[in-house]
């Protein structure tokens, strides 16, 4: 039997000079559903850690088995071989080769009791497969939500503070690459290339951005702009970037990770949008915007 993951909260609240900390154990473990292309309806095909991904609705390319990794995280990793159908002289009797991929779950979301990964980056580089996918999961049968009774009987925490334009956040740049022959997962340093099976695949360059809201006000975050250096220092460019608008609480982190839209041989990718030159060793945000 798998294990599940589960998260647990821990509140602390504040009263006239006394503390009070309580537990609430939140028993939601993480799922996902295995047909990644299709989506899922219902409680069917929606699991634990499953050890078989459909990437595409006609079955012509799965991946299994699947090895995952920091299941139970806001990102989970799987790696594993995919099976993908040349559909020669038509899928039905086509002939199936087997090739390494990677899986990147994120975005977990409550569902049906539980939390289910709700986006997906898909990576078989040996086919030209690199996609990212929406999971779709119908409506579940309907299963009781897990409650939790606190003890003693305590009034929540107030609601974050409202956004403001007063709101401060500070940064941290990483450059990094993507090792197109191993899968679309994030390393951080020079970029390396991979010679697999006597092929060479050119590494894509990228960047992991990650801010922090440092001050008492709500940050609204829908955009940000990089600046890259060389080794010696030198100013060789800038990247800007809007997101999908987020906002960002007293304490809290959020990390985007931008990759280049060309390799380092040049060629087009479908990795990413951003523009970083050659030679940017390390990498700076100057600046921030809301929507």
């Amino acid at each position: 039997m798998k294990r599940l993951a589960f998260a647990s909260l821990i509140i602390v609240l504040a009263g006239c000079g006394a503390h009070t900390s309580i537990t609430v154990a939140v028993t939601r473990a993480y799922v996902v559903c295995e047909s990644l292309a299709a989506g899922c309806s219902g409680n069917a095909g929606v699991l634990a850690k499953p050890e078989l991904m459909g990437l595409s609705a006609d079955g012509s390319l799965y991946v299994k088995p699947v090895a995952w990794q920091d299941w139970g995280t806001a990102t989970a990793i799987g790696t594993g071989t995919a099976h993908a159908d040349d559909c020669k002289p038509n899928c039905a009797q086509g002939t199936y080769s087997a090739h390494p991929a990677t899986i990147v779950l994120t975005a977990p979301k409550p569902w049906n009791g539980t939390l289910a990964y709700t986006h997906a980056d898909e990576s078989v580089p040996a086919i030209g497969w690199h996609y990212s996918v929406t999971v779709n999961y119908a409506p579940a049968a309907s299963v009781p939500a897990p409650t939790a009774t606190p003890t003693p009987s305590v009034t929540l925490p107030a609601t974050p503070g409202p956004v403001s334009t007063l709101a401060a956040v500070n940064s941290t740049c990483t450059m990094g690459y993507i090792p197109t022959g191993q899968g679309g997962v994030f390393q951080p340093g020079t970029p390396q290339g991979q010679t697999i099976s006597g092929t060479y695949y050119p590494p894509v360059p990228g960047y992991q951005l990650t801010i922090t809201d440092t001050s008492s006000a709500t940050a609204d975050v829908g955009g940000f702009a990089v600046v890259f250096y060389n080794s010696e220092g030198n100013e060789l460019g800038s990247d800007r970037q809007n997101v999908t608008e987020t906002f960002i609480t007293t304490g809290q982190s959020l990390t985007w990770t931008e990759y280049s839209n060309t390799d380092t041989s040049g060629n087009s990718d479908s990795y990413g949008t951003a523009t970083i030159p050659s030679g940017a060793a390390t990498c700076q945000m100057v600046a921030w915007y809301q929507p």
